[in-house]
């Protein structure tokens, strides 16, 4: 159950940050990862995860039948789909390389020079910029497996 939640976690959000990598505001009111910008000394590009801002004005209310809000989720997709590929169209390729999106539409990910990363962080649609990095998933606790069986007493 644990290891379940975790990975819905993971899922849901993008990047878990870390204690020496804080959220930062511009004045465009986008947030992104401190370590940002230490990124672009190592690397002339970095891989990096966007959320969009979701400024739809779609509500999606609970008291309303599953097809109803189906169909109110499909049009804060195509809403949201439409705005990155308007962001999207205004970046080169050397600016940003897209390596894919979420299936929500609420963002996507890929690869960003620093001069692109720029022209991304004074965008307003956009609510916030994550590293991407690779996450491990382990638990606390072994369960000892006996031909195929977990048990638990050993």
């Amino acid at each position: 159950m644990f290891l379940i939640l975790s990975i819905a976690f993971c899922l849901t959000f993008p990047s878990v940050l870390t204690s020496n990598s804080l959220l930062v505001n511009n004045l465009s009111g986008v947030q992104y990862e401190s370590r940002m910008l230490d990124a672009f000394k190592n690397s002339s590009k970095v891989d990096i995860i966007v959320k969009m801002r979701d400024t739809s004005g779609i509500d999606i209310p609970q008291n309303i039948s599953s097809e109803q809000q189906d169909s109110l989720q499909y049009e804060r997709k195509e809403f949201l789909d439409n705005t990155i590929n308007k962001l999207l169209e205004n970046l080169s390729d050397g600016d940003f390389q897209l390596k894919g999106r979420y299936i929500s539409g609420k963002g996507f990910f890929g690869n960003t020079s620093k001069k692109g990363f720029y022209r991304l962080i004074n965008n307003s649609d956009i609510d916030t910029i994550y590293l991407s990095r690779t996450l491990s998933i382990g638990t606390d606790s072994f369960v000892p497996i006996t031909d195929g069986i977990a048990n638990e007493n050993k």
